[in-house]
């Protein structure tokens, strides 16, 4: 079950799955990305969202939503960034 799952493991999970390019980013977070203009400086890039899985601290579970909560990563410019990511077997699609 999901959330029984501990912290550490889903970070190890997310970051595998930034490692072997098993990311999913969602309609939700394309659209949340193009909206912000990645292309500038003060965009959201597909590489910070996977600095910000690689880099993060903690994850909690989010029963209602089942996702789970990224939090304490940074970004590629070392910002604080926060996401959700849910989990099955094939993928891990990211919302934001």
């Amino acid at each position: 079950m999901r959330e029984s799952m501990k912290a550490d493991d889903v970070l190890s999970q997310l970051r595998e799955a930034v490692r072997q390019h098993r990311l999913i980013l969602c309609k939700h977070v394309r659209d949340r990305m193009r909206d912000r203009d990645w292309d500038n400086p003060n965009g959201i890039s597909p590489g910070d969202i996977e600095e910000a899985i690689l880099t993060a601290k903690g994850a909690t579970y989010q029963p209602g939503r089942d996702t789970w909560k990224v939090t304490g990563g940074t970004d590629l410019g070392g910002e604080p960034m926060t996401l959700a990511a849910a989990l099955n077997p094939e993928r891990i699609v990211t919302v934001m």
